[in-house]
């Protein structure tokens, strides 16, 4: 039966891949010419962007992501990465530093534009990559992708100032209403904008969504892209702090991995809980033996303080630190550009650096052997303008494994 399974799910891919050709055949040039300039992109240039083609990439992208579940169901090797935020020369340092597609396949968790100076140039990107390479690129929505959000943060406001129509505007909502909500991936990790959700007790709950779909204003739909995890809450609570939604515990997140069969839940959004570190905390490394026991061997700390803990409960991890913030400091995103929460059974990333002040960004790579490395891309001194030739060529990266 499992056999049958994969087979028809190859057919399906290959058949999808086939359409998508076909279907793309007179426009591919086109494709291919936009991703020759926007990989080519000189920080401070303006790129002439055009309505008609990226129009047509709209539509086209959308007709692949509503051939995809609403719940993605994904393998390894992956490359997660978080907000982008319209931060068009992190997403081509991410890709430069990490690897392109289709070489490297990425899941995005969403949250692409607004608050950023080229939401067009990181969508027409995106989009474009997905069409060219489908099985290589995977994205989620985030809440800014949602019509009453990106009208009022900015992507609205530069369609307008860039000479684009609304009905521009209005298409390109059409498309996020196409974009999956979560993923899981390898049957192990679970991947979603924001998070859990306690009216979540059944993953066909969200392969039963049919897309297009708005974002109601609560339930399933609306936690999946903007829950946040709290320190201070033991399940769940309402989310005073953004207004909607929910805010989770460790408990909740403990019930979730194990209702579920879950190792390992990995988010986005903006980190939005408080959590207390002190000079007791340490890193630890966890390695795992035959048995699949555990063996812990302490090290000396890095300049943030941290506690660790296992995040996989079959080894497939071998070690992995997990970060505290000092006593007492609230975080509005991820300063390191990754955080961890209940234990290490969740990890935010966040990826745009300078979002807030001087934070850094971080992409997430898992390896065939679920085996986790953190890339963080160091912020930059010029942060009023982050288009600058030293953003674009940062060679500041640091890795965490």
């Amino acid at each position: 039966l499992l056999v049958c399974n994969f087979l028809i799910a190859v057919k399906e891919r290959i058949a999808m891949r086939k359409e998508v050709m076909e279907t793309n055949l007179e426009n591919a040039a086109k494709y291919e010419q936009l991703l020759i300039r926007l990989r080519e992109f000189s920080a401070g240039n303006t790129l002439p962007m055009e309505e008609p083609l990226l129009t047509d990439i709209f539509e086209n992208v959308s007709k692949i992501l509503l051939k995809e579940e609403s719940l993605l169901e994904l393998e390894l090797p992956l490359v997660i990465c978080g907000d982008i935020h319209g931060n068009f020369c992190q997403l081509l340092r991410i890709f430069n530093k990490i690897g392109w597609p289709p070489k490297v396949r990425y899941l995005f968790l969403g949250d692409y534009i607004d608050r950023g100076y080229r939401n067009l140039e990181v969508i027409a990107l995106l989009f474009t990559l997905k069409i060219l390479y489908p099985e290589a690129v995977f994205l989620l929505r985030g809440n800014h992708e949602a019509l009453p959000v990106n009208r009022n943060y900015g992507f609205k406001r530069e369609v307008r100032n860039r000479g684009f129509s609304t009905l521009f505007w209005l298409t390109a909502q059409i498309t996020f209403n196409c974009l999956p909500l979560a993923a899981v991936i390898a049957s192990k990790i679970f991947c979603a904008h924001g998070g859990i959700s306690p009216f979540l007790k059944d993953f066909d709950q969200i392969r039963n969504f049919q897309r297009p779909l708005n974002v109601p204003s609560d339930g399933l739909i609306t936690d999946l892209l903007w829950a946040d995890p709290s320190d201070d809450t033991e399940n769940f609570a309402l989310n005073e702090i953004r207004n909607t939604s929910v805010m989770y515990g460790k408990n909740a997140v403990m019930q979730f991995c194990k209702d579920f069969s879950i190792d390992l839940i990995i988010r986005a959004h903006e980190i939005q809980f408080l959590q207390r570190g002190n000079e007791n905390d340490k890193n630890f490394s966890f390695t795992m033996n035959c048995n699949g026991l555990m063996k812990t061997r302490k090290e000396e700390p890095h300049r943030f303080g941290v506690e660790a803990s296992s995040i996989m409960s079959r080894g497939q991890v071998d070690f992995i630190n997990f970060q505290t913030l000092p006593d007492g400091k609230f975080n509005h995103c991820v300063e390191e550009g990754f955080a961890y929460f209940a234990d290490g059974k969740l990890i935010t990333i966040f990826s745009c650096p300078n979002y807030n002040g001087n934070n850094n960004g971080a992409a997430l790579t898992i390896d065939e052997e679920c085996k986790i490395e953190i890339t963080t891309f160091c912020s930059i001194s010029s942060s009023s303008n982050v288009e600058n030739e030293e953003y674009l060529n940062a060679e500041d990266e640091k890795k965490h494994y």
